[in-house]
């Protein structure tokens, strides 16, 4: 058997129970000379275990808090938990080993004791403090016949249990209808606040008549403290009503505003539009004026140019022909830089110079 030290617990897994059966404390594994007194206390409730067949004895870490738990382990048969600050403690000397010995056998008697009919199970928790019984009873044939004809009763029994009491305590769960209806004008008054535009605002008028029904039909159940409530949001609903009227005026003053804005804003368009292509009329007229005009410059100096040169060309031949001195270019004057209109200058003597005349058009 392997040998538990005095600071160790005697169960093997903490937390959970260790029943003492007559395998792990066989007599012949054992000897009182050379032990500790915790040791002798593990083969004493081993030997108690043995000696009553109807008893189960157990060692855990238990306590008062969990009952439950003690209950369903005494289910049905005697049950005898130690808890480990009792076994270390019954360890510690002779005197306190007798003494637990003492609670240990007088605990065994009262849980192999026959009792009464009812109890069908019976325990007793022994700790370093206190001891505690606790038993399980059966229930009596009153109780049993009682149990068999609530479960006995039809769907149609329990449903009108259940009406019956439902009305029983109707008045325990009544919730007023004026504390429903309560922020009825918070409500309107908040969405005619997030309406912008004429549709939103007939939707909360819509909303506020509904609203309104609600509270007069409330008011036909209500108390007096509560009709002055829904009085009030009454009032409040019906002031929503009048100011979602007024701001639908308002809106459709403000889109005619706005329209004639537009139309104000077309119009300015389309006039700056006129001025600025009757602008770009005039500036392509006069570029086209004064692209004209280079051109007609531009053959007119073309045009004096071959006169200049046909008239030097024809001083020169009368030089060759009449012996005269050439007439150089420079001195040869334009007809309409002189003022005369092809006038060549007289020859001197006799000579006749023919004259050629041409006409052009600016």
């Amino acid at each position: 058997m392997e040998k538990i030290k005095r600071n160790e617990p005697v169960s093997s897994i903490a937390g959970q129970s260790m029943s003492v059966t007559r395998e792990r404390f066989a007599p012949s594994s054992f000897s009182y000379q050379n032990t500790s007194w915790l040791e002798r206390a593990k083969q004493y409730l081993a030997d108690l275990g043995k000696k009553y067949d109807e008893l189960t004895v157990r060692i855990g870490d238990y306590s008062t808090k969990n009952v439950s738990d003690l209950f369903y382990s005494a289910k049905n048969s005697s049950v005898l938990f130690v808890s480990e600050d009792f076994l270390h403690a019954m360890g510690k000397n002779q005197a306190s080993f007798e003494r637990g010995m003492a609670l240990l056998s007088q605990a065994a008697k009262e849980l192999t004791t026959p009792t009464g009919q009812n109890i069908s199970g019976m325990g007793i928790l022994l700790t370093a403090k206190e001891k505690t019984t606790f038993t399980v009873q059966t229930p009596t044939v009153a109780q049993w016949e009682q149990a068999q004809q609530e479960n006995m009763k039809t769907l149609f029994e329990k449903m009108e249990e259940a009406k019956r009491e439902a009305e029983k305590n109707k008045n325990l769960y009544r919730v007023s209808k004026a504390k429903l209806l309560m922020n009825s004008g918070v409500s309107v008054y908040g969405k005619l606040s997030r309406a912008n535009s004429v549709m939103q605002v007939r939707g909360v008028i819509s909303n506020a008549y509904v609203k309104l029904n609600q509270v007069r039909r409330a008011m036909n159940d209500a108390d007096q403290t509560e009709k002055e409530q829904l009085t009030l949001v009454a009032n409040q609903l019906r002031s929503a009503i009048s100011r979602s009227k007024k701001k639908i005026t308002q809106l459709q003053k403000e889109q005619q505003i706005q329209t004639k804005q537009r139309r104000q804003q077309a119009q300015k368009q389309l006039e700056e539009a006129q001025e600025a292509r009757r602008l770009l009329s005039r500036k392509k007229s006069a570029r086209t004026a004064q692209e004209q005009a280079y051109v007609q410059q531009a053959g007119i100096e073309v045009y004096l140019e071959q006169d200049r040169a046909r008239r030097a060309e024809q001083a020169r031949h009368n030089a060759q022909i009449y012996g005269t001195a050439p007439i150089s270019a420079g001195s040869l004057t334009s007809p309409i830089a002189s003022g005369s209109a092809f006038a060549p200058s007289a020859p001197s003597g006799n000579m006749i110079v023919q004259t050629a005349t041409v006409n052009i058009s600016l």
